[in-house]
């Protein structure tokens, strides 16, 4: 199995390879412990449902965490490269990383940067998880792996407006702590307007709106391209309930995206609602 057929085989169409010395660096210490790398493979993970069934929460806390997911593909990628170069450098990335993931994968040609900040592909929209696999290994090798060399040139979207016209935070362009998504996950006590904007918005976690206001996103809805095949993430939430939260063990909370805050900043939110613990 090659790269590239290990990709496919997990449901992923989009990736290609760029030089690390051409990328941003985000976190130095993760850098300067990748040192070793010559080359990210980037790839777009598409999440997204096909339907448009009720729910209360933004399309990626539906879903199971892709923290576990993107761990695994880069222990396979990594399993793969050291048996058949054992002496390449081979480590894998998501979210925490040591490069700006949404410059890179842009550089490397898998979408545009939208308005709001976020990589918008073609078939998957912005519904996509960014994951990098760094390595020592020569750009030849990795195009006999099936891995295409990066475009090396960031394009944008086409400034439409619609995003920001969208936007019930209006910081699209602007202070990214009004944006909804960042409301439900803060810690703590809200303002009244975060608490106002909060109830009146359809999610107790997450925003999606950007994202469904974008063009990309109904072009990929006609196309029948926007949602994934990965059978991880086939298994959504639908509308979350407090006492569904207050039943879940401790390993099924910590399965879902919104567990990296303790469950009473969520519970909050469904207060909010009306969702109240007895």
């Amino acid at each position: 199995m090659t790269f590239a057929e290990l990709f496919h085989s997990r449901g992923i169409g989009l990736f290609a390879s760029v030089p690390t010395d051409r990328l941003k660096i985000t976190h130095p210490s993760l850098a300067a412990r990748a040192a070793r790398a010559t080359a990210a493979v980037f790839a777009a993970i598409p999440y997204a449902g096909d339907g448009d069934e009720p729910t209360n929460l933004a399309a990626f806390a539906r879903v199971r965490d892709y923290h576990a997911f993107a761990r695994a593909l880069a222990d396979e990628l990594a399993a793969l490269a050291a048996a058949r170069y054992p002496e390449a450098y081979a480590a894998g990335f998501a979210d925490h990383s040591p490069f700006d993931e949404v410059h890179g994968a842009a550089f490397a040609g898998l979408g545009v940067i939208g308005d709001n900040g976020l990589l918008i592909t073609t078939p998957h929209s912005s519904f996509v998880f960014l994951f990098e696999f760094l390595t020592d290994l020569p750009f030849g090798i990795l195009a006999d792996e099936g891995i295409p060399r990066g475009t090396e040139a960031i394009r944008f979207c086409g400034h439409c407006g619609r995003c920001a016209a969208a936007c019930p935070g209006h910081c699209v362009g602007g202070d990214k702590s009004r944006c909804l998504s960042a409301v439900t996950q803060k810690k703590g006590a809200l303002t009244k307007e975060e608490e106002a904007a909060l109830r009146a918005a359809p999610w107790v976690w997450g925003c999606d709106v950007c994202q469904n206001e974008c063009p990309y996103t109904a072009a990929a809805k006609a196309r029948g391209t926007l949602a994934a095949r990965i059978p991880y993430f086939a298994d959504r939430l639908g509308v979350l309930r407090a006492a569904q939260v207050a039943a879940m063990t401790e390993e099924e909370y910590k399965s879902y995206p919104f567990s990296w805050r303790k469950r009473e900043v969520i519970l909050r939110n469904l207060a909010l609602k009306g969702d109240r613990l007895p």
